[in-house]
This record gives structure tokens, sequence and C-alpha cells, in this order.
């Protein structure tokens, strides 16, 4: 199992790690790989929530309990099983079959409780909820496909030139209008609760009731059926029917599709096959056509890269055009635009998506030359004279542009973005249109995932991503110049973001290892002109949980340094607690690997979790860098004690201290004391997009 979705993901919500390291030490006996978090509070909770767990152990929290953790998955409309793993259970009372303590965890929600202790009957408890979780997130997907499907095929019926009715016991429950023009009938009014015997001539009636009745037996040898039809006035013509299952408002009917002519089987189903994708009064081709040509193209940027885009364009002023000339007015209005827009957007295919609405994708062009594009489409439609029973109107439209290109989602996501879009034209406008947006990634980054997720893979691609850097000042090596590194994402507002509010979403879809590479290798570069005056100079660079598991890491820093060239240990790489005490066994193995090629490794946030001074003894670390907890408010005697009495411990395994946070004159002193080699803050200096070391001193 190579990919995360493969691993069973458990969330261990506890103030010990010893009983998830032996769980996971089990399930991989028994050939489940596991990845689990750790962690003990209502914050840290919320956030890890927001990425797909198979299962949910709760033991110990510091502020909360399962019914709160159980609130906080119904709030959020998760369905995970959640199993309380108590120190010990209380027995069955007298008359009791069971634990009290099973029964109220029952009612309200519990999967199960399982004693800590009783690891084998967690361990194989976990498999079972894990398989029915993964079971009840396809159930869910396979029930939207199918909802979706069941909406499109409606619309197609609906729309369909053939003349199709569902019935339901022999009686009519839904026609579409080629349905009721085919018989001579006005409407679908006209037609529902009548018995479809009604409209096949008496001779083939009998016939006609054996054949939907083998039908109805499984009977399916014979799928068409030849008969002669009555129309409302009494007048017959020849006809073939054929039936097939359906579903209409939920419930199970027949479909039943006719056609005047007698035609193959095959025949009639690429004619259907094509007209279901034209529209009626523009000829060109309709929005089922448009979702399945774009779908393609995605796909294909998957494969080879390119720039296109997309346009929604959406007649401003129809309701005006259809007050002045009717709805013929209205359709001569729709059908003139078309052609206008067909020519100019010449070889680009043109769609009409709606009533008054038009989507192109416009193929190799960039989004500058789709502004470009789009800018002109909208004068030339506001300047274009439409004659409409001699009366002569003109058009506004709004037009939505969305450029796409393999970092962009799915169709579904696309259009939306394409629609709304045009949507913001037209409000902006008060309705009238006449103006283009352009969609920007940037702009919606911080209240769309996908939007988030699609930056995030362009700064990887273009090298968009910005590099700060924070000199850490030496007390005992001054011409030792070390510096952080911090990563920011740019945004479309001239803002940045940071890692603390991408790094969800990069986890999600497996872009962390990718931005970390990238922050090596371009920190690295820059760290190699700095040595040309500055040979002695570090860079800490911290990691994220993808690299703990990323066994080609150790390679690539040898690759790294060999190009830095300095018997200075160039580079520092930090690792983050919490994850460090996750991936115990994995980080040792790493940490080792890269201590061997020639790196430092370092702990942030150390002092963080409850199990910080067991990495000291387990991990061969080179620095650690204190918990901001401990760092701040070092005027209070208690606090300052407890950072002097963890810096004395740590001290004793020979590992530097790196003591942050230091931003004001009146605590350095005491941070001066507390005996860390390292002091870090805005006091001495803050982040820089460039390596500094004052403000004057640039490369």
């Amino acid at each position: 199992m190579n990919s995360r979705s493969q691993h069973l993901q458990l969330l261990v919500i506890d103030d010990e790690q010893t009983t998830a390291n032996n769980l996971a030490q089990l399930l991989q006996q028994q050939h489940t790989t596991t990845q689990f978090q750790l962690l003990d509070d209502q914050e840290e909770f919320e956030k890890a929530i927001r990425t797909h767990w198979d299962v949910i152990l709760f033991g110990h929290a510091y502020d909360l309990d399962y019914q709160k953790v159980l609130q906080l998955l119904k709030d959020n409309n998760l369905e995970i099983p959640v199993i309380a793993i108590p120190d010990e259970m209380a027995a069955p009372a007298d008359n009791q079959d069971t634990s009290p303590d099973l029964v109220a965890g029952f009612k309200l929600g519990l999967t199960d409780v399982i004693p800590r202790h009783q690891l084998t009957h967690l361990a194989y408890a976990i498999q079972r909820e894990a398989k029915y979780s993964r079971n009840v997130a396809r159930n869910l997907k396979l029930s939207n496909q199918f909802k979706e499907a069941e909406r499109r095929a409606q619309l197609l019926v609906k729309n369909s030139k053939s003349a199709v009715a569902y019935i339901h016991d022999g009686v009519h429950i839904y026609t579409n209008e080629t349905y009721n023009e085919l018989f001579g009938y006005h409407s679908l009014e006209d037609l529902v609760g009548m018995p479809v015997i009604d409209l096949i001539e008496g001779k083939d009636i009998n016939s006609f009731k054996e054949f939907l009745r083998a039908y109805s037996r499984g009977a399916t040898q014979q799928s068409e059926f030849k008969f002669n039809g009555i129309k409302a006035d009494g007048t017959e013509f020849e006809a073939l029917l054929q039936l097939a299952p359906a579903s209409y408002d939920g419930e199970d009917c027949i479909q039943i599709i006719i056609q005047p002519q007698l035609q193959s089987s095959a025949a009639l189903a690429a004619q259907l096959a094509v007209i279901e994708r034209v529209d009626n009064l523009t000829k060109l081709n309709n929005r089922l056509a448009f979702e399945e040509d774009l779908t393609k193209t995605l796909a294909q940027l998957r494969i080879t890269p390119a720039e296109h885009a997309v346009l929604y364009i959406n007649i401003g002023n129809i309701g005006h055009i259809h007050a002045i000339a009717g709805l013929s007015g209205s359709d001569t209005a729709i059908l003139d635009i078309a052609k206008l827009l067909k020519k100019e957007l010449a070889p680009n295919e043109l769609y009409r998506f709606r009533e008054s609405s038009f989507t192109v994708i416009l193929n190799g062009q960039n989004i500058e030359e789709a502004r470009a594009t789009a800018k002109s489409l909208c004068h030339l439609v506001s300047e274009h004279l439409i004659m409409v029973d001699k009366r002569t109107v003109q058009a506004t439209i709004s037009i939505g542009v969305v450029p796409i290109n393999q970092s962009s989602p799915g169709q579904a996501e696309v259009l939306d973005r394409a629609y709304q879009s045009s949507e913001k034209v037209r409000l902006q406008n008060q309705g009238s249109g006449n103006g283009i947006y352009v969609y920007n990634p940037a702009e919606n980054a911080n209240n769309s995932d996908s939007a988030l997720r699609e930056l995030l893979e362009n700064a990887l691609n273009r090298g968009q991503f910005q590099l700060m850097f924070q000199h850490i000042y030496d007390t005992t090596e001054q011409d030792q110049e070390l510096f952080e590194v911090y990563v920011r994402l740019p945004l479309g507002d001239g803002k940045v973001m940071g890692p603390d509010e991408f790094l969800a979403v990069a986890q999600q879809y497996h872009l962390e290892g990718r931005i970390d590479r990238w922050i090596l290798l371009n920190a690295s570069k820059l760290l190699k002109a700095f040595m040309v005056q500055h040979p002695k100079a570090r860079l800490l660079i911290n990691l994220g949980v993808e690299s703990i598991q990323d066994p080609s890491l150790s390679d690539v820093i040898t690759k790294l340094l060999g190009a830095l060239n300095s018997p200075h240990k160039p580079l520092i790489l930090q690792f983050n607690e919490a994850n460090v005490s996750t991936y115990m066994q994995l980080a040792k193995t790493q940490l080792e690997a890269l201590r061997n090629v020639g790196a430092q490794v370092s702990v942030n946030d150390f002092g963080s979790t409850l199990n910080s001074k067991n990495l000291l003894n387990y991990l061969k670390l080179d620095l650690v860098k204190l918990d901001k907890a401990y760092m701040t408010n070092l005027n209070n005697d208690d606090n300052y004690n407890a950072t002097q009495a963890l810096v004395s411990e740590i001290q004793e395994y020979e590992i530097d201290i790196i003591g942050g946070y230091i931003e004001a004159p009146q605590e350095v002193a005491k941070a001066w004391t507390l005996g860390a080699r390292y002091l870090q803050g805005y006091y001495f200096q803050k982040p820089m997009d460039k390596l500094v070391l004052n403000q004057e001193e640039q490369i």
C-alpha cells in the first residue's frame, strides 16, 4: 500500500501514545497498515476532521468528552465510527446482561466501548468499523452518482426528439412534449392517468398486453413491439415501441420510447445520440454536449499540460427584449446573437448552454488572450443591431472567464466558477451585463478548498511561493549565521497566506511533500549565493509529515549538500514535535538517515506534547526549538522556572536549544539567562524576503 488513501486512517484522541503505538504494531502484524494522529484537545480535533478518517478512538482529552466529539461530527455532517477506550469498564449489574458503560455509550451514538487493554479486540473492531466506514462513503458516492444520472436522464427525456413516456401499472405518469405531439395532445396533463392501451389500435391491444406481461416477467428477448397508434383525433399511424426499466420520482416504472417510423435499434441509438446533443433553436450543441466535451478536455490536460479558458456568456437584457418583442422576438434575438458569436469564435465550438446563455472552450488561449477575446465579444454584441418584427433592438452580454489547466478541478467546479463569474458582472451592472469577470483562484482561496488546491498547484508548477528568512542570534559563535526559512503563498489581493492556513488542504491533496521539496531546492539556491560572502551560513528548514514518510528524502538532501559544498553542515531539517510523536518509528529512521548524509536535525514546538522528554531518549537530535508557551511571559517566576528546568534537562543530552518569540528588550535579558545557545524573534530581526544579517546588508 503506497498511497495514503489505502492505509487505515485512525484518529486517536488520548493523552498518552502507548495504546496507539501498540495498536498500530498489532494492526501491522494483521497486515493492516495504519496511519494515525494523536491529539488531546478540541481545537486540534476541529482541525483534524477536515481530512478523512476511517475510525476515531476516544480515551482521555484535555477539554473533550466523547459526547462533544459525537456532537462535533454531527455538526459537520460526518459519519465516522467512534470507539471509546476507557481504562476499565464497569461490570454488569445484577440481572443485567451487559455493562452500563456500554449501554450509555450506545445510546449516545458510540459504535463500541472497549477497554484499552483489550488490544486484540480493539484491533478487530477497528478493522470492522473501517470497512463499514468505507462502505458508507462508497454508498454515498454511488447514491450521489445515481441521483445525478437520474437528473440528467430526466433532462434528456424532456428535451428528446423521441417520444418518451413513463408508465406504472399500465397508466401514464409522465410524457414528454414529443410524445404529446405524436399522439395529438396538448400537454402532459391530458395524458397523465390515461391507460397506455387507449393509444393502441384495437387489434393490437391483446398482443401489447402479452408483450407487457412478458416484459414484467423478465422476458427481454423481444424488446420491440410494432403497433398502430391512435391519435387524439382518431387517426392512426404505424410505430415501433420499445420498453426499458426506469425510475420516476424515486419509484420504479417502465419507460416507453416510440418511433413513428420503423428503424433498427442500432440506427435509432445512433440517431438519438446525435439529437440529444443538439439545441432545437440554434442547432448548436447543447449543455449535455458541453459538459461531456469539457470533461474530456480536463482529462486531456492531466496528460498533456496546456492553457485553455472557458467562457460563460449570458445575454443580460433578454427580459427587456421579451417585454417589447414577445417570445418569438426573444427567440429571434437569441438566434441572431448565436450566429454572431459562432462566427466570431470559430474555430472554437459554441454551445447553447441554457435559454439565454452560451459557453465555449477557448483552446490554446492563455488568460490574457481569453480576457481580450471576451472584451471583444462584449463590444461586438453591444454594437450589433437586431431586427425583430421591424423593430431594432440591442443586447448586452456578461462573460465569466475561467482559465483551465492541469491543476484545474473537475467539470462541475469549473462550470460553477464560470457561471458565478458571469453573475458577478450582471450584479455589478444592475442586470445589464456588458462586461467580463476573470476568475482567479488566488482571490477565492480563503473560502474554497478547490480554489486553494489549484492555487497551491499553480504555485508549485510556476514557482510562485514566497520564501522568508529570519536571522537567529548565536550566543556562542556569531560568525556562523543561522536563518529559519518560512514559506508564504501570495493571494490575488496582495496579501499572503501562511502554512497554518493552507497546510490542511495541502495535506488533503498530498501536496505537502512537493511543497517541502520546492522549499528545499529554492532556499538552497539562495543559500549558495549568500555563502559567497558568508561561507559558514546555515538554514533551518521546516518539513512536514509527508517528508517524515518519504524514503527518498535523504537522497535529495545528499544532492543539495553536494551542491552547497560546505563543511559547516549548512542544512538543519526541522520537524514538528506532534508529527514526530505520531510517526515515532518512521521519524527515528528518517532522522538517522538525514544525519548519516550530513544534515542536522531539529524538532520545533518542543514541550508541546506529553511525550516530549521521551523524544530525547528515543531520537538523536542536534537542536530543539522550545514551544511558544515556554518562551512567553518569562517575567513570571513560575513560567521562567519551568522553562529553565526544561532547558537544563535538554542540555544533559548535548542538544543545542533555540529560544524564540522574543519581541521586547525586557524579554532578552530573561531569555539570555536560560542558557539557550540560540535566540530568535522580532527583537533581533523580522522575517525578510532575502537573506540579510541586518536591514542594510542584503544579497
